[in-house]
């Protein structure tokens, strides 16, 4: 396996706030990684520490095995994309949000697109099934088709590494399993490593090959799903009852909810109604 991205004793965060402690972390390439933990527990600052967007407090970042920060922005915007989940920029139509992607790849001087940045552009909407929207200003578009443009965009960069910091947030399960379908194809028919934040622990699960579980900003366990997804450790770090199967179809771990209500009935407990 191929190393894209290491981390090496990084800390992390925020002057007087949050910080990552001592992460050490590769990131092999073609590999769909899912990030989960409880809320506050340093998924996004890690993302954000990943993609450049946070400097570490001190550690090193290798990118193709070199500094990551002997890279200026240009040459890392051609390496690695990122995509918020909320989507700026609205009064915009979606042809140009898209070709917005492709300015990493702008020579010097060069002030509009050419055919081939369009090309490109028009190759990942019709992927995403968004040609009939190119001439839609963004605000006209639901929460979901904004976050399928974003990653329109962003492919159109054409990275090595998709950063996406929970994309299917907000999002109605149509729309959740449609983009978590599409990086799936992406990633297994291009070879895309994607590195992706994902709070719904079944998706993460049913969608990435390799997971990081992240607590009290540190790595806690990373490793397959199946790994990872058992109520021995999602009890440990998630602090509530858990208790998880297997998805008769794809055979990938799942977790299930259980009230209160069920568990002290299931335990024999008299409820109080009051």
């Amino acid at each position: 396996m191929t190393k894209i991205l290491r981390l090496e004793n990084i800390i992390s965060g925020y002057e007087k706030g949050f910080s990552l402690k001592g992460i050490n972390l590769t990131i092999y390439k073609s590999k769909f990684y899912g990030i989960i933990g409880p809320n506050g527990s340093g998924k996004s600052t890690l993302l954000k520490t990943m993609t450049g967007i946070l400097k570490p407090f001190s550690g090193s970042i290798f990118l193709d095995e070199k500094d990551f920060y002997s890279y200026n922005q240009k040459q890392r915007s051609k390496k690695i994309a990122y995509v918020s989940q909320f989507v700026e920029n609205k009064d915009i139509k979606v042809i140009d949000f898209i070709l917005a992607g492709r300015l990493p790849h702008f020579k010097s001087f060069q002030l509009f697109e050419t055919g081939k940045d369009r090309e490109i552009a028009h190759k990942y909407m019709k992927i995403f099934d968004i040609l009939h929207y190119e001439n839609r200003y963004m605000y006209e578009l639901s929460g979901g088709q904004q976050q399928v443009v974003a990653i329109c965009s962003a492919l159109a960069q054409e990275p090595e590494i998709l950063f996406l910091d929970e994309p299917t947030a907000h999002l109605d399960l149509n729309y959740q399993i449609k983009i978590l379908d599409l990086l799936q194809e992406l990633n297994e028919n291009m070879g895309l490593t994607i590195v992706c934040i994902l709070h719904d622990l079944n998706l993460a699960a049913e969608y990435c090959s390799d997971l990081i579980l992240l607590n009290d900003g540190a790595i806690f366990k990373s490793g397959k799903p199946e790994e990872i997804i058992t109520y021995e450790i999602l009890e440990e770090v998630y602090q509530t009852v858990i208790v998880t199967d297997i998805n008769p179809v794809s055979k990938k771990p799942m977790v299930l909810p259980v009230s209160k209500n069920a568990l002290k009935s299931s335990l024999g407990v008299k409820i109080d109604k009051k």
